[in-house]
């Protein structure tokens, strides 16, 4: 299937943040964290990101809301046997809503965590085995290996007796591919988790994909975490998206937590549980915030963690977009920052920045896009952009024929 991806809408929310137009073009080292000592962390944050909508359109709008969704108010009941339904905005939203009825529900933080970051996964993983070069190039189908290892915990979300399924099975099977299925539960724990739920993207989501039942191999085309030669690899040569693209992508890990049992990882990319059920920009300030040396070297497990906060993980192939962590590969310590490493062997070698001629060095000005101007500032809206301009790619990759979805039906 050729590959081909829609545009995203040109009508965007009034109240996203503009692109900042005075963001330095390099930034040293030193710079990116005395920044931040300068400059706390933003403390207004939501923190209860679950609460339902109160006023969600119903069921036809002719643009993005300019403020955040919410609640839908109720319809009076109808004869279903009276009704046609079909897979429309009206349907889409109510998906969300079972979602979100499903999250509420849950009251442990790391459960939760684990239920917001298992939905985006699962979405992902069915569409990074694609290859635009392969005769089978498999991408977003609602397929995946459950016995591969890199699939580990998913079965966690997806299975007969998960509620998701369940709720799927009961309700939306004869109307919905799982594959469109498992896109529109993504953009559901986007949209919950965003700050104000601002990031809605109903606009730039397309139907049509085809299930398969099958896709032998495909986990054998994830990325291994051992640094951005596997970004490249994945999203840049197999998917065709550029590097600002998995850069964007890859701030989907604000949002879940790693664990051992799945991955052979463990942590929270953020500061704790909570602050894992938000979908913003912390996942790129983390990496300047902190002194991240690297653990388990030489073994698959090798990671990075910082001083005194075994609970913190970064992967190489997310700390590889802002820092040139390749020599770890070859036991070279590195930290990111030698003023706080809490690792001796570490403090003694700076991770060094890219020069003008990596070919991560898009990389390294995606993050620094992403992190929306001055430190310090509440400004997701470069980050909330490329998101759903990528995911809007990457969710279609492999299919020419996707359609925006109808008003009714």
């Amino acid at each position: 299937r050729p590959s081909n991806t829609t545009k995203s809408p040109t009508n965007r929310p009034s109240n996203t943040t503009k692109r900042p137009t005075n963001r330095p073009t390099t930034i040293s080292v030193s710079q990116l964290w005395q920044g931040w000592l300068e400059n706390q962390r933003p403390t207004n944050r939501p923190t209860d990101m679950t609460k339902r909508p109160t006023n969600r359109p119903t069921n036809v709008r002719t643009r993005r809301p300019t403020a955040s969704p919410t609640r839908k108010p109720s319809l009076e009941p109808v004869e279903e046997t009276n009704v046609k339904k079909c897979l429309n905005r009206q349907m889409y939203y109510d998906v969300e809503d079972e979602v979100e009825d499903i999250a509420n529900s849950i009251t442990d933080p790391e459960e939760k965590a684990h239920f917001f970051g298992g939905i985006v996964r699962l979405a992902a993983h069915d569409f990074m085995d694609f290859s635009q070069s392969s005769f089978t190039p498999y991408g977003p189908d609602g397929c995946i290996e459950w016995g591969a290892d890199d699939n580990a915990g998913l079965d966690t979300i997806w299975c007969s007796s998960c509620r998701l399924t369940q709720v799927y099975q009961e309700k939306y099977e004869q109307y919905i591919s799982r594959a469109d299925f498992w896109v529109i539960i993504a953009n559901a724990v986007v949209r919950v988790t965003s700050v104000d739920e601002e990031l809605d993207m109903i606009d730039t989501f397309r139907h049509g994909r085809v299930d398969r039942d099958s896709c032998r191999l495909s986990s054998t085309r994830l990325p291994i975490p051992s640094g951005c030669d596997q970004v490249r690899e994945v999203f840049l040569d197999r998917m065709g998206l550029t590097y600002k693209d998995a850069v964007a992508l890859m701030g989907g890990h604000s949002i879940g937590r790693a664990a051992q049992s799945a991955s052979g990882h463990e942590g929270v990319w953020v500061d704790n549980f909570i602050e894992a059920q938000k979908f913003d920009k912390t996942y790129y300030e983390e990496m300047y915030l902190h002194a991240w040396h690297p653990r388990n070297m030489g073994g698959r497990r090798q990671d990075f963690t910082t001083a005194g906060r075994p609970t913190r993980v970064m992967l190489n192939t997310d700390l590889c977009l802002a820092f040139d962590v390749s020599g770890v590969l070859r036991n070279q310590h590195c930290c990111t920052r030698t003023d706080q490493c809490g690792s001796f062997l570490a403090a003694r070698r700076q991770c060094p920045l890219y020069s003008s001629s990596s070919p991560n060095k898009p990389a390294e000005a995606a993050v620094q896009e992403m992190l929306g101007g001055a430190y310090g500032n509440n400004n997701n809206g470069p980050f909330y952009r490329a998101f759903e301009e990528a995911w809007a790619k990457a969710t279609a990759v492999g299919y020419t024929n996707l359609k925006p979805l109808p008003y009714t039906c």
